[in-house]
């Protein structure tokens, strides 16, 4: 894996970007979700012990409904006596409060921005669900952000999760350009592995909760990145 420099750009026509933890800081969210729907069971656990059952539960699993699945499978570790579909809404109503107030990562707005001018084709691909993309439309923060997406890839619009390479398989057929001109950003090993699974380059963008997977993150990404400051200066330059 080596450091992205601009010619890797200059043969390239669509950048594909994963949202959390890529373009916004959401893993913080989700592990303080997770942690306050378990406190009101009378499960304590650290933000740490989440994000490490949560990350190795979805490298595991990619069947549709994923958190509903997710939710699922934490009523029956723990033993709690409650209906996992509820479990699941109270879960949302936690995370959808908490992610009113998210912000995106330094610099993106502007490398979006420079990108577009470049007249790249930009896609977003998530696991996010239609339903959180359109309350994110009411941040004005994230309405900015979506706003760059020529294309928007949900987990509603696949049955299968990252890292099954379904979502890429769906832009292909979406965007009648060849593979060799697509570029993948994202900032997890399971993001990673999903577009070397279908044989598209990827850029890891350097995430501090994926240290711990990074000797995973070199066998699989061909390049990174540090942050988005590094990137914008790059297509400056283009």
């Amino acid at each position: 894996m080596e450091k992205i420099n601009k010619e890797i750009l200059k043969n390239k026509e669509v950048i594909i970007f994963d949202l959390d933890g890529t373009l916004i800081n959401t893993i913080n969210i989700w592990n303080k979700t997770d942690q306050i729907i378990l406190k009101k069971h009378n499960i304590f656990l650290t933000k740490k012990e989440i994000q490490e059952i949560r990350d190795n539960y979805l490298l595991n699993n990619t069947s549709n409904n994923i958190y509903l699945n997710y939710s699922k499978y934490l009523i029956d570790k723990y033993n709690l006596s409650i209906d996992y579909e509820e479990f699941y809404k109270d879960r949302i109503n936690i995370s959808n409060k908490l992610l009113k107030t998210i912000k995106p990562k330094p610099y993106v707005l502007k490398t979006l921005n420079a990108l577009k001018r470049k007249n790249y084709l930009l896609v977003l691909a998530t696991a996010t669900t239609n339903n959180e993309i359109d309350l994110y439309r009411n941040n004005k923060y994230m309405k900015k952000i979506l706003y760059y997406f020529d294309l928007i890839v949900t987990s509603d619009d696949v049955n299968n999760k990252k890292p099954n390479p379904e979502i890429y398989e769906y832009i292909l057929k979406k965007i009648r350009v060849a593979k060799k001109k697509f570029i993948v950003v994202e900032d997890s090993y399971i993001g990673l592995l999903c577009a070397k699974n279908i044989d598209i380059e990827k850029i890891y963008l350097e995430n501090k909760h994926s240290k711990k997977e990074y000797n995973l993150i070199k066998r699989v990404s061909e390049y990174k990145l540090k942050n988005y400051l590094d990137l914008y200066k790059i297509i400056n330059k283009l």
